[in-house]
């Protein structure tokens, strides 16, 4: 028999309370109206465990729950389901839970005790190269079926992946590349850190070792178009420190804050480690570059909620997270300046997805509430406007807590910041959950549409939106599969084509990219809209949601003629099944990598890749 939770555990109780039950729900009640632009499903995450926690319970290592919330025409369904890793199929099982939540093997039952499992998958959830991960950061990810929740089993990468992953991995709009890092790789606690780079299609590129100031809790990081960006907080883990009776993780602020620059596209070059005041930041807004500056949007605190060496606890205000600003100048006088961008305490933060990496207008916080505070929840959804430093709220009232916001937006096309904002709101009178539907743009508002539950959704840690219009499956080659090696003299005359027209691009093209993810697409002459809407966007790309051309243009409006935009669109109509990916660089080089992995690069002359190419034809 299942032995009941308790009552007066904060972390067990009231928004944080575990449900034992997995359900499917048709047709929500809907309160309010449901946007009809609103097609896809809101993935959620979070600890559930489904038996008393033995020890002291951390919500850090319990069972992983997933809640989907799918959303079409005006209408909500619901389906909830575990992750079913080795751990929660074993206290499945034996009926009671075998494994501890504290990471103390002396609190485990004594036949799991050194037993190397898959990890809880309780973190965060990505979907990357058509496949639905949930994430923690000590093992690898699990793949999860997107419609039935199904446990898929763990997903290593093809075998390329030895061992744990993050839970905030980082995909680029413009090239679908998933960059990712493991903290403590295969246990190594000497500060190690290694980062990985997979392309669109899921396939490891890249990964390089790299040796951090001190080994510590590294939670998340960021990525902008030229780099790769580690915050290193003072979180800082020893096992001859527990062995020898004190904390494994503890707060030591003598050791500073450090921030990693790694330069993106050449991941072998020199780590720049560079010192900052003693601060503890777990989540990344977002970051983005201009020239050699980066700029880093963090939620920031004072102190870590870790006891110190000597085992002192922080106060409580050093606990209350802020909006920050650091801006990173890597010029000759290296700097680092720090700015606080708002006076309300916020944490979970989100964006847009589509400018990740780039500059950014607009950020999506949960707020008012949380540590450092008198209030374990947050209470509202905050919007963080950088091109005036306000910050717009929602009071959810105070007795309900709400999860993180995520941004869907209104259309493939419509401007940052057009969409609405989805969040799972736990009413602690009605003891239920609902899905609320905000308009980003006038948050104070509040929800424009609510879906409601009959029971509560525990509140967790992170999700994700996936559209159905990414799913969609794209249209198949009329004539069949494609070869293996299906380059003929047709595709290398068009290849030819398109090349000599961008062999001597315009300093303002700076990067065109095509992907087809293994499918025949077209793209038609008539489709020039995108051409023509130029001077309104800082990124051109094809209409459509397939993702199959971008032109990242800088300083656009007037610089470029659009007879050569309609010349370079002309030479794009090819057989994408062909290609995987063509990147053509300002100064005119280019790689292109295609179907079967093959790559053909460019030195001085566009002609050696054209010589390839025919060399390969059948």
């Amino acid at each position: 028999m299942a032995a009941p939770f308790p009552s007066d555990n904060v972390l067990l109780s009231k928004g944080f309370e575990p449900i034992h039950f997995e359900c499917d729900y048709d047709n929500l009640v809907i309160e309010g109206e449901i946007p009809k632009e609103i097609s896809g499903r809101l993935y959620r995450v979070g600890p559930n465990p489904q038996f008393l926690p033995r020890g002291t319970y951390s919500p850090l290592l319990a069972d992983g729950m997933i809640h989907a919330f799918d959303i079409s025409d005006g209408a909500v369904s619901y389906r909830n389901r575990w992750v079913r890793t080795q751990q929660w199929q074993r206290d499945r099982a034996a009926g009671r839970s075998l494994f501890s939540t504290t990471g103390n093997p002396r609190d485990a039952d004594p036949q799991v005790v050194g037993l190397k499992t898959d990890g809880v998958a309780n973190t965060n959830l990505v979907w990357h190269a058509g496949k639905l991960l949930a994430l923690e950061e000590g093992h690898a990810p699990i793949e999860i079926q997107p419609d039935s929740l199904e446990t898929l089993g763990q997903w290593d990468f093809d075998g390329k992946l030895p061992d744990n992953m993050t839970a905030h991995p980082k995909i680029d709009p413009n090239t679908g590349e998933l960059l990712f890092f493991a903290n403590f790789p295969r246990r190594d606690l000497s500060g190690t850190v290694e980062l990985y780079v997979a392309d669109s299609e899921g396939k490891l590129l890249r990964q390089r070792r790299i040796s951090a100031p001190f080994a510590s809790l590294i939670h998340d990081f960021a990525v902008t178009q030229d780099f790769v960006i580690f915050f290193v907080c003072p979180v800082t883990v020893s096992v001859e420190r527990a062995r020898a009776g004190g904390p494994p993780v503890a707060w030591e602020p003598e050791q500073r804050t450090w921030i990693g620059i790694v330069p993106r596209h050449s991941l072998s070059s020199d780590v720049r480690w560079l010192p900052m005041p003693a601060c503890m930041a777990w989540h990344a807004m977002n970051a983005f570059n201009e020239g050699d500056t980066v700029y880093l949007d963090v939620c920031r605190q004072d102190a870590a909620a870790f006891p110190s060496v000597s085992g002192e606890a922080a106060e409580p205000d050093q606990l209350k997270q802020y909006l920050t600003r650091w801006r990173v100048t890597l010029s000759d006088s290296v700097e680092i300046a720090s700015q606080r961008l708002s006076e309300i305490v916020c944490e979970y933060p989100t964006i847009d997805a589509r400018r990740s990496g780039r500059p950014y207008r607009y950020g999506y916080v949960a707020c008012c509430g949380g540590p450092g505070t008198d209030d374990p929840f947050h209470r509202g959804i905050g919007r963080f406007d950088h091109a005036t430093g306000r910050m717009d709220v929602f009071h959810a009232g105070e007795t309900c807590a709400v999860s993180e916001p995520i941004f869907v937006p209104r259309s493939y096309n419509s401007d940052e910041g057009d969409g609405f904002l989805l969040a799972v709101h736990f009413d602690e009178i009605r003891r239920t959950s609902h899905l609320a539907i905000l308009d980003a743009g006038a948050i104070q508002n509040g929800p424009i549409g609510r879906a409601l539950l009959e029971h509560r959704v525990p509140v967790g840690f992170h999700g994700t939106w996936l559209s159905h219009k990414s799913r969609q499956r794209a249209p198949q080659h009329p004539n069949g599969p494609t070869a293996s090696r299906p380059y003929g003299p047709e595709f290398s005359s068009r290849v030819l084509a398109m090349l000599e027209v961008l062999s001597s691009p315009p300093r303002t093209l700076k990067r065109l990219a095509v992907h087809a993810a293994g499918v025949t697409r077209f793209v038609k002459t008539t489709d020039v809209a995108w051409i023509r809407a130029a001077e309104n966007y800082s990124e051109v790309h094809a209409a459509g949601e397939d993702h199959l051309i971008r032109m990242p243009i800088n300083k656009l409006e007037g610089l470029l003629d659009p007879e050569l935009f309609l010349r370079i669109h002309r030479s794009l109509i090819i057989n994408c099944a062909l290609i995987r990916h063509i990147q053509v660089a300002s100064h005119g080089e280019y790689l292109i990598t295609m179907s079967d992995g093959a790559e053909l690069r460019s030195g001085r002359s566009y002609r050696q890749a054209i010589r390839a190419l025919r060399d390969n034809a059948p």
